[in-house]
Formats: C-alpha cells, structure tokens, sequence
C-alpha cells in the first residue's frame, strides 16, 4: 500500500508540474488575447469618437465661421456704409446714409437665439443693444414704406432675452472672459483696418478644399484660448466698414442733426478715440453662469478702439444644439451625450470639439469580452486536449506496466513455488524407491501413485505456462469440427471422475440437451476450458461441507449452447467478478488453498473466444459456490 501511494504521489507531482505550466502558458495567452482585444477595441472606439468629433464639428463649424468674420458695423441696428455715393458717383455727405443691419432679416440656425453687443462705458440699458431688438419708432419706420423690411429675427423672445442679460448682470465677466482671451490668442496681435481695403473672407472660406480633404468645415480652435481663425497669425483682418463709417460717424456728430445722429448709431456718440485702429479679436465659444439652468453657451469677442472697449457675442440655445449634435452620432454611439467641458480639462483631451467647449461622453468603458472560438482558444482547447489524454494514457500506461510487472514478478514466485513442490516429492520419493527404503507392496503403490499425480500437477501447469505463452503469441489456432455435447460430457467423466475423487470431490455431470445436440468446436480446447474450471472448482471448494462439483449442459438461445461448472464453496466476491479472468489473478486464499498461478480462468477466457463463444462467471443453482457459464456455438449442419 505505501508503494501504491508513493507511485500515486509521483504520479500527481509529474501532473501538477506539466498541467501548472500549461495553465500559466493558457493564462498568458488568454491574457494578451484579452488585451489585443481590449486594444483593437480602444482603437475602433478612438477611430469613431474621431469621426464623431469631425461630423460634430463639421457640422457647426460653418455657422461660426460665418460669424466669426461677420463685420463690427453688423451688431448696429443701423450702421453707415463706406463709400455711399448717388449714382452720378458724388459721394454722400456724412452720416446721411443709413443701413440696417442685416441680423435683422437674415436666415440664421435655430440655436442662435441672440446677437448682441455689451458697451460697459455706457448707462443702461444702452450698455446692452442687439441688432435684432429695436425700439418701436424704427421697426414700425423699418416695416412701412419704401422699405418693408421682414424683420424675421426682431422677435418678442430676443428682446426678453436681452432683458434677462440685463438682469442677470453679466456683462463685465463676459468683459473680463473675452479680455482673457484676447490676450491668450496671439500676444496682443492686432489689425489695423485704417487702410485695408481687402475683401470680407467669406463666413464658408476654404471649405470646398477642406471637403475634398474630408476634414470639417472651417479652421477651428477648441474653447478657451482656441478661437475661430482665417489667417495663420491667429487674428482676423476685416475690412469693417465701422472703422470708415465711425470716421464718418464722429465728423457728423457736430455737423449732422442731433436727434439722427443718436438714433443711427448704437455706439456711443461722445467716443474720442482714432477711429482708424480697429482691434477685433477671434469670436471664442464660452460657458456663463445662468440662473436658469443650463448655463449660458455665448460665441464672444472683443473690439477696441482706443481705450474703449466693446464685446460682441451670440447667445447660443444650448439644449436645441446639444440635440442637432447627438442625431448626428447616433449610429456611432447610441448612448452618448454633450457636457459642458468640465473645469480643468485639458480643451485638448480626447473627446473635447474643436469648436465648442463641449465634451463628448461616452459613459463608463465596457468590457470587450472576446467572443466565439478564436484561433488561439481552439489551440488552446487542443493542446489541453492532448496534455489531459497523454496524462491519462502515461497513468494508465505506467499503472499497467506495474501491475503486468508485480504480476509477472509474482508469476515468476508462484510458478518458482508450484515447479518445488512437485518435484522436490518427485526427488524424495524416487530416492526412497532407488535406495530400497520401501519395502511393502502396499507402501510403494502409494509412493506412485503420489508420483504419478505430481508428475501430472507438473505437467498441467508447464502446458498452462506453455498455453498462454503461445496466446501471447497468437500462435495457437483451434480446430474446428463438429461434435455431439454427449461426447462431451463423456470425456470430462472419463478423464475428471477419479481426479475429483482424489481430491475429495464428486462430479456430477447432467444434461437438459437432446442426446443429438451438436456443437461446432476444438474438443480438445473445450475439455482444456471445463478441465480449467472442474480444477479450479476442487481446489477452492476443499472445506466446503457438500463435496459435489456439478457440470450441466443447457441451451443458450437459439444459437449457442451452455456448459455449466459449479461448485459449493464461497464463491468469488461481487467486486472481483470481472477482474478474476485477468492473467495471474488468483482468489481469495489461494496461495493457502488452492496454490498455483493464476493462468486457469485466463486461458479458459481467451479460448472460449478462440471458439466462437464467451465465458462468465453467474450465479448458481446450489448455495453461493462459484459457477462459470462457458457458451458454445451450435453446429448448423
């Protein structure tokens, strides 16, 4: 039992280290499996929020850059143009031409829900003015005739909006914000629009290149600090007809009538400053804080002149952005959403518009699980596959191989033991006859017949060695003929009568066959195989208190007869039914009993195949005694 357990252990030890090697390999390779995947995820997911970003962006991009070059003359209700002259090509005197702003009548998006301008020098509510909210006496002037302006986006809910601004008080931060970024954008770069006489860059500017590119529409810049721009040194130069029509403006202010000059102009009359130096800087998206939730998205800028300054800016209607903007990812990612970039995020992050302060929000990162039977996890299941079989055929193999070898070892004890006893009393015997030691008749036919049933213990088990052998071999081959089952039954009690009767036995030999009944066998193999078995029934049923052996030949079904041997002993235990026909098996308590080396029921097995036919081992008729079942063909003929 310790051998046993010392192989086992052995045996689990060589198992654990190859099947812990195979599980750390197996881990690995799932586990950069997983990351590859997780990457391959993370790239197709980087690839979509880009194109995401660039439709978002493409999409608004336009708009703001249309007004980002909208001249400064455009936040006035009424502005001068510069030149105005009559058709005879005289100019105008000045201040006598008026031209209404075209934010009045323009088609704009729905999300701009205001254009207005903030003058922090001047008394409210002057210090707020929107060219889209007039007072009643020019609208109505503008609306009759010869003008019949539209005025589509001279609403009610602009000039509320402007009011709530008013209320709100937010006009010096918005000053302060668009001063931040007006500094942040090229280090105080200006332009200077006295003598620039170049045309107005158009709002859609280089987009058609930009299209054929696949890029968005427009040169953005993100929030904070990241204008719209149309020239490389980060500053617009407009030609703005308010830096002629200011110069216009201020001359007239003296000349022109009183009441016309403070009703054309939305910027403060009394301004002293060169008219000819115009600073405009770059509109920027910006977030401010509102007492109605959401928060303010307004696109600002700043203009100077000389030392006064004055902000212009959109109001944008964030909600009905946001939800134009989510349609557009939708088939990209179906549960994303628009935030407000969150305070201390770098604009330049992942997932930030260029065009907006606004981020994309993509929710919690899901797990990629890798699906299916990929490449790698068939390998895999393979290599285990064969690791498992090539563990359990070594355990098999190797426990085999012991076992054949603690049998043949015990093969070699026992056949060493049977081949002493016999001729050790053949030696002893014969010395005693040779030396004349034995004198009396009776003696001496005792003395021979003891020689006479050694010699044959001897013989059958040098032809019970011999046998296997040759079917280890598969040498022996039977000869088949046909034979009645009297016949027989005949022989076994011609040949097995007197040797039960040595042994303490008697054999009773029955038969419920016709006396016709023909098989189709080797005779000689079948006398071998119920020899085997009446042996083995004399040898393990010695203290049995009924002495008889019994052989009966009965029908197996329509093609096999049965020879049955059964005796009235102990019988072989449930659990060693099977294992009792296997080569140098032997009962329980042969080596006391019965002696001998366990080739008996193994030979009776592998020659009943031989002929056709199957031996087992049943239940008997008589007690709990062994009974083995050896089926026969019938003979066809």
């Amino acid at each position: 039992m310790r051998r046993w357990l010392q192989r086992f252990v052995i045996f689990l030890l060589i198992a654990g280290l190859i099947l812990g090697g195979l599980g750390w390999a197996t881990s690995e390779a799932l586990r950069m499996e997983e990351n590859q995947a997780e990457s391959q995820a993370q790239k197709e997911r980087a690839e979509k929020l880009r194109r995401a970003l660039w439709r978002l962006d493409g999409m608004i991009s336009p708009a703001l850059a249309q007004e980002n070059s909208r001249p400064f003359a455009h936040y006035s209700a009424l502005h001068i143009p510069v030149p105005a002259m009559t058709w005879q090509g005289a100019p105008y005197s000045a201040g006598a031409v008026r031209v209404p702003s075209p934010l009045m009548d323009t088609n704009l998006p729905p999300w701009m829900l205001l254009h207005f301008q903030f003058t922090p020098d001047n008394k409210e509510p002057q210090r707020w003015q929107s060219p889209e909210v007039l007072d009643i006496q020019l609208r109505e002037l503008l609306q009759k005739e010869p003008f019949h302006l539209g005025l589509a986006n001279v609403t009610v809910e602009r000039e509320n909006r402007l009011a709530q601004l008013r209320r709100q008080t937010l006009g010096n931060l918005i000053l302060t914000e668009a001063r931040k970024q007006a500094k942040s954008t090229q280090s105080e770069s200006v332009a200077n629009f006295k003598n620039d006489n170049s045309p107005i860059p158009p709002g859609n500017a280089g987009t058609e290149q930009q299209q054929a590119n696949g890029e968005p529409q427009g040169n953005l810049n993100g929030p904070y600090g990241r204008g719209i721009s149309q020239q490389q040194d980060g500053e617009r130069r407009i030609r703005n007809e308010a830096t002629n029509s200011q110069r216009y403006a201020t001359k007239s202010a003296k000349e022109a009538d009183p009441s016309q000059a403070s009703d054309s102009i939305t910027m403060p009359m009394n301004m002293t400053c060169d008219v000819g130096d115009v600073l405009v800087s770059s509109m920027t998206a910006m977030w401010f804080p509102s007492a109605e939730k959401p928060d303010y998205l307004m696109y600002v800028r700043l203009a100077k002149f000389g030392r006064k300054e004055i902000v212009q800016g959109i109001v944008m209607d964030w909600p009905v952005l946001r939800e134009e903007l989510q349609k557009l990812v939708l088939d990209l990612f179906p549960s994303a959403s628009l935030i407000p970039l969150p305070e201390g995020i770098d604009p330049d992050a992942e997932g930030v518009m260029t065009a907006l302060p606004v981020m994309v929000d993509l929710g919690a990162a899901v797990d990629v699980p890798v699906s299916g039977w990929s490449a790698l996890r068939i390998g895999l299941a393979v290599a285990w596959a064969a690791v498992l079989l090539a563990l359990v055929a070594m355990g098999l193999s190797g426990w085999s191989l012991i076992d054949l070898s603690e049998r043949r070892v015990r093969f070699v004890s026992a056949v060493t033991h049977e081949l002493r006893t016999p001729l050790t009393t053949l030696r002893l015997y014969l010395d005693m006859l040779t030396s004349g030691l034995v004198r009396g008749e009776t003696q001496r036919g005792e003395y021979l017949n003891t020689l006479n049933s050694e010699s044959e213990r001897l013989h059958r088990l040098i032809s019970n060695v011999l046998d296997f052998a040759r079917l280890e071999k598969q040498s022996a081959k039977p000869t088949l003929k046909v034979i009645s089952t009297g016949e027989v039954l005949d022989q076994l009690r011609d040949t097995w009568s007197s040797r039960c009767e040595a042994a303490g036995k008697s054999l009773t030999i029955a038969s419920d066959l016709p006396s016709d009944t023909r098989i189709h066998t080797d005779l000689v193999l079948a006398q071998q195989i119920l020899g085997n078995l009446i042996d083995n029934a004399c040898k393990y049923s010695k203290s049995a208190p009924d002495n008889r052996v019994f052989v009966r030949a009965i029908p197996a079904g329509v093609d096999h007869i049965a020879f049955e041997v059964e005796d009235c002993g102990q019988g072989v235990i449930r659990r060693k039914w099977r294992s009792i026909f296997r080569p140098f098996r032997r009962g329980r308590g042969a080596d006391t009993t019965a002696g001998g080396v366990g080739l008996g029921l193994a030979l009776a097995n592998r020659w009943s195949r031989m002929l056709g036919g199957k031996l087992r081992l049943c239940r008997g008729q008589h007690g709990n005694g062994a009974c083995f079942r050896v089926e026969l063909p019938r003979s066809r003929r």
